[in-house]
């Protein structure tokens, strides 16, 4: 799979700055692999759904990672007043993204899921 059409589409979806280019191209790679690995044995990998996919798995580790390592305000109070966001909302939307993405590739996807639900 390449990492370099993934990438190109991470730039389009994410926000990739001059300090995290190199670690969005190393999340690239890793859902380059992630995404490869959930592929059945006939699937094209650069069927540009597949690529898309991967691009927003690497979009969802770069939302991770960027809100661990970010010093932002998280919880603002004034007098009476108490904003605070769900510190997990870019994360929640970067997961439905790449679900929606994980959707349009099913046909691809190697299904292994067992889901067990009662006796």
């Amino acid at each position: 799979m390449d990492t370099t059409l993934i990438f190109e589409q991470l730039e389009k979806i994410a926000e990739i700055t001059e300090e995290n280019t190199s670690l969005a191209q190393d999340l690239c790679s890793v859902a380059a692999n992630k995404i490869k690995a959930m592929l059945k044995s006939n699937a094209d990998e650069s069927d540009s759904r597949v690529i898309l996919a991967a691009a927003y798995f690497a979009n969802k580790l770069l939302v991770k990672s960027s809100y661990l390592t970010s010093d932002a305000i998280s919880h603002f109070k004034a007098g009476d007043v108490s904003i605070s966001p769900a510190p997990n909302t870019a994360i929640a939307v970067a997961d439905s993204m790449l679900c929606d993405a994980l959707d349009c590739i099913s046909d691809l996807l190697i299904d292994n899921n067992f889901v067990f639900r009662r006796i």
